[in-house]
């Protein structure tokens, strides 16, 4: 049995990796920021060790004595003081679906979008609290995405997940840690 280090241990991808390490009977000592995800982590079987990936003096310590180190930790916020993530209208759409709510038939213009975001932006250096718009989610969705996965597919042997597929995992796992209702 081998000593693994985990980051994003109490995310959708890291939770999941967690319970398969466990599950071949490897033991996981995950970074966590807060108390509630040192109760996720030591539930799905992890050992908790607080910390962040900023603390420079406490991963020496954590990572002392693992075999293996799996960093499954991402910042997926959309308001810049956090970072940025991905998304894509047709995405949008589907989510919506799934979660049997009205979408928008079109895409809001830009510059409406982004005259939106900056008044938000300010509301929001005042209040301190993350607004529902932010000027680097508006200038992502702004765009098309295009991606590519034949490198991928040719290297490393990746097979897609249908969008679909995806969506019904993630919005189950969503319910399941009280992100969504119903």
């Amino acid at each position: 049995m081998s000593t693994a280090f985990l980051t994003g241990a109490s995310g959708f991808l890291g939770g999941h990796l967690l319970r398969e390490l466990v599950a071949a009977g490897h033991r996981v000592r995950a970074l966590s920021r807060w108390p509630e995800t040192d109760a996720a982590i030591a539930a799905l079987g992890g050992t908790p060790v607080r910390g962040s990936l900023a603390d420079t003096d406490a991963l020496p310590r954590a990572l002392d004595g693992c075999e293996a180190v799996f960093h499954a930790a991402a910042d997926t916020s959309l308001w810049r003081p956090h970072a940025a993530a991905q998304l894509a209208t047709d995405f949008v759409h589907r989510v919506g679906a799934a979660l049997g709510r009205r979408t928008p038939r079109g895409a809001t213009p830009a510059w409406v979008l982004m005259a939106y975001d900056r008044v938000l932006d300010g509301l929001s250096r005042l209040t301190r609290r993350e607004p529902d718009v932010t000027p680097e989610g508006a200038a992502l969705t702004s765009h098309r995405l295009h991606v590519d996965s034949s490198r991928a597919k040719r290297e490393l042997d990746y097979v897609e997940t249908p969008l679909n597929a995806l969506l019904a995992g993630t919005l189950a796992w969503m319910r399941a840690e009280g992100m969504l209702s119903g």
